[in-house]
C-alpha cells in the first residue's frame, strides 16, 4: 500500500512539474513558528531534493501583518505564494490579489484534496487556492476526570455532566455566534452561499437556535463557563472545552497522557456540524510562476506529506487519502469533513455582527427566541424590486 501510494505520488508530481532543466525561484511568505516552521522548512527541503531545478526562499511575515503588507507591496516585490486562512479568500481577491486556479487544475490535483477543503477556497465559483489543512471545533475532555466510553454523545448529556462538577469547570466554550453556528446548520438554516446570495432563510431553524442559546446562558455561571478560554482546562482543572484545532497541540501536550478528543455531540438528534475553514495556499495575482508554485501546493497536499503531516499533531489532513496513525487525528479529521464551509464572502461579517446581537437580546435582555428569529428574517430578507408604473391610456 505505502509502495503503490509512493508510486503515485511520484507520477503526480512529474506530471506537475515545471520544464526540466529551468531554474525557478519561489518567494514565499509565511506565518507558522516553532515546530510549524520546523515542518515547513522540512517540506521545502524534501521539495528541493525532488526538484532539483526550483529554489524556494521562504520569508516569516507575522500573520497580523501580512495582508496589509501584501496588500502594499509592489506587484514586483511581492512573493509567488503565501500561506494564510481561507476566509481571506474572498477580499484578496476583489481586490486583485490572489489568482484564481481552476483552469490550472486538473482532476487527478483536485481529488487528491477532499471535497470540504477546496469548498473553503470558493469564491463567486472560483477556487483561491489550494487547502492544505483544516480547522475547526471539537470537543476536548479530559480522561481522567472523564472516561472514554462516558464522554457525552448529546448536547444535554454534555451540559447535565458539566453542572454537577461545583468543584471544577465542568464546560468552558467561546462566546457568541462562531461556536454555535453548527447548532444553525443541525436544524437545517442556512447562512450565505459562495456567491453571497442569502441563505438564511428558516425561521424554525432560527428559533430553535436562539433556543438553545437562551438554555446555555440560562445555565451558564460556575460550572460552565461561557466565554472562557480555556485555561483552567488545560492545567487540568475542567472536564470539557469546546475550542479549536488550533489549540490542539496546546491542549495535548499540557494533558497528557489524560488527553481526550471527541466530535462534538449531536443536538435534538441533529449532527452538530461547525464550520470548517482551511489554511490555504495562495498564489500571488502577479507572480508569472503559477505552476511551478501550484507544483509546490500538489506536493504538500500529496498522501506522502500529509501522512508525515499528521504524524506531528500540528494540523489536520486536507488529503483521504492520508494515513492517520494516531486516532484522535483520525477523529478530528473524520468530524471536520461533515462541517459545513465557512463562507469566504466578505458580507460574512454582516450576519456575525447581527447574530451576535441578537445573541445578547436573547441572553441578556430577555427577548424571545421566535422575535429574534424574525427580526433576522426581516434585516436579510431579499429587497422586493419596486414594480414599474404602467401608462394608462386616456381617451
Amino acid at each position: 500500500m505505502r509502495a503503490a501510494l509512493a508510486i503515485l505520488v511520484l507520477v503526480g508530481l512529474i506530471a506537475s512539474a515545471p520544464p526540466a532543466h529551468a531554474q525557478f525561484t519561489l518567494r514565499l511568505w509565511y506565518s507558522w513558528y516553532g515546530d510549524a516552521e520546523l515542518l515547513l522548512k522540512q517540506w521545502i527541503t524534501d521539495y528541493q531534493t525532488t526538484t532539483a531545478n526550483i529554489v524556494i526562499q521562504a520569508e516569516f511575515v507575522p500573520l497580523y501583518e501580512l495582508r496589509q503588507r501584501f496588500a502594499s507591496t509592489p506587484n514586483a516585490d511581492r512573493p509567488d505564494m503565501f500561506f494564510a486562512p481561507s476566509d481571506w479568500s474572498g477580499d484578496l481577491y476583489a481586490n486583485a490579489l490572489t489568482a484564481p486556479l481552476d483552469v490550472k487544475l486538473n482532476a487527478a490535483y483536485r481529488a487528491q484534496i477532499s471535497e470540504l477543503a477546496w469548498q473553503t477556497t470558493r469564491y463567486n465559483q472560483k477556487t483561491l487556492g489550494v487547502p492544505v489543512a483544516l480547522d475547526g471545533l471539537v470537543l476536548y475532555y479530559n480522561s481522567a476526570l472523564v472516561p472514554a466510553d462516558t464522554v457525552a454523545k448529546t448536547w444535554d448529556d454534555l451540559l447535565d455532566q458539566a453542572g454537577k462538577t461545583p468543584d471544577k469547570i465542568g464546560l468552558s466554550m467561546g462566546v457568541g455566534f462562531y461556536p454555535t453556528a453548527g447548532w444553525l446548520f443541525a436544524y437545517g438554516g442556512g447562512l450565505i452561499d459562495e456567491q453571497g446570495h442569502n441563505q438564511l432563510t428558516s425561521e424554525s431553524a432560527l428559533t430553535q437556535y436562539f433556543t438553545r442559546v437562551k438554555n446555555l446562558y440560562d445555565r451558564s455561571g460556575g460550572a460552565i463557563q461561557i466565554g472562557s478560554a480555556g485555561t483552567d482546562f488545560r492545567v487540568g482543572n475542567g472536564l470539557y472545552a469546546i475550542d479549536g484545532t488550533w489549540q490542539y497541540w496546546e491542549n495535548r501536550a499540557m494533558l497528557t497522557p489524560n488527553f481526550g478528543v471527541a466530535p462534538l455531540p449531536s443536538i435534538d438528534g441533529n449532527p452538530w456540524r461547525p464550520l470548517v475553514r482551511s489554511t490555504l495556499l495562495y498564489i500571488s495575482a502577479s507572480s508569472r510562476q503559477m505552476d511551478v508554485a501550484l507544483a509546490f501546493g500538489r506536493f504538500i497536499t500529496n498522501a506522502t506529506t500529509q501522512t508525515a503531516m499528521a504524524k506531528t499533531g500540528l494540523f489536520i489532513p486536507v488529503n483521504p487519502n492520508a494515513v492517520i496513525e494516531d486516532k484522535d487525528i483520525a477523529t478530528v479529521a473524520q468530524f471536520l469533513q461533515n462541517g459545513i464551509p465557512q463562507p469566504t464572502r466578505p458580507e460574512l461579517i454582516k450576519y456575525y455582527h447581527a447574530f451576535q446581537g441578537q445573541i445578547d437580546e436573547v441572553a441578556i435582555r430577555g427577548k424571545a427566541p421566535e422575535e429574534a428569529a424574525r427580526t433576522m428574517l426581516d434585516q436579510f430578507a431579499p429587497e422586493t424590486p419596486t414594480p414599474k408604473a404602467t401608462a394608462t391610456a386616456t381617451k
